[in-house]
């Protein structure tokens, strides 16, 4: 996942304080929590309780940020399923997206 969160932020065309938002929230909370994972290996209930955990830390983000980084997350995984790095939908091939955003594409 934290690989792909760096590619995909890499490709984005924002600005550079939205930028600068976006790598501090892969490096120290996206990263140290779901960056070891596979995104095939990711479900739903992985970002609940990843949107929870940054809810009731405590670590200075307002409630808004959450939920905005959290649309910036469903992106990514959007993007993984256009650039067919998992599928939208389980199959022999491979894992759904199971971002918490109903954003990712059917197929």
């Amino acid at each position: 996942m934290r690989a792909w969160a760096q590619e995909w932020l890499e490709r984005q065309v924002v600005g550079e304080s939205t930028r600068r938002n976006y790598e501090g929230f892969i490096r120290n909370h996206l990263g140290p929590r779901l960056g070891r994972k596979a995104l095939a290996g990711l479900a739903r209930r992985d970002f609940e309780e990843f949107a929870k955990d940054l809810h009731a830390s405590g670590e200075g983000l307002a409630v808004s940020t959450v939920n905005d980084r959290m649309v910036m997350v469903a992106a990514l995984m959007d993007a993984a399923v256009v650039d067919k790095r998992i599928t939208a939908r389980g199959s022999a091939a491979g894992k759904s997206c199971s971002a918490p955003c109903g954003l990712c594409p059917r197929m």
